[in-house]
């Protein structure tokens, strides 16, 4: 897919959370979603902006499979912050853009792990293909997905 980055390093949202909020405040917020969800931050300069709009459909499209796999949606959209799948991770959008250096003008999507890890980064809106791919990749949901008996990649 165009202008998606895989990380394979996977770099840690929460420590790098912690290096550019110098260890306080609100950066912890996001460490509360690590071993339980699997956050998806999109950003954007408002909701008419039509990678935006690409992106959400996405999303609603596949709400049940998405939930399924322990997403948790972190939109920020100009000033504002809201969430699908979950609760929000207690920051502004100022600290949000400024902690994943994003303008306010600006598209960009990022998916972690529950492990904290970065593991997608995007300037174009995600595929339901692109994020399945990557969640289904973790360890974890192979072992959830063998659990209840569904073939991996469904």
């Amino acid at each position: 897919h165009l202008g998606v980055r895989r990380v394979t390093k996977g770099m840690s949202l929460g420590l790098s959370l912690l290096v550019l909020a110098a260890a306080s405040g609100p950066a912890a917020a996001f460490d509360d979603y690590v071993g339980r969800k699997r956050p998806m931050i999109v950003f954007a300069p408002n909701a008419e902006h039509p990678s935006f709009v690409l992106q959400r459909n996405v999303i609603n499209g596949n709400r049940i499979g998405f939930s399924d796999r322990y997403l948790v949606v972190v939109y920020v959209i100009g000033s504002e912050v809201k969430t699908d799948f979950g609760a929000g991770p207690g920051l502004s959008a100022a600290a949000i853009r400024q902690r994943f250096r994003i303008s306010e003008g600006q598209f960009r999507t990022f998916l972690v792990d529950k492990d904290g890890k970065l593991k997608l980064e995007s300037a174009t809106p995600l595929s339901r293909n692109d994020i399945v791919g990557e969640l289904d990749r973790a360890p974890l949901t192979r072992d959830q997905r063998k659990r209840v008996g569904q073939p991996i990649g469904q």
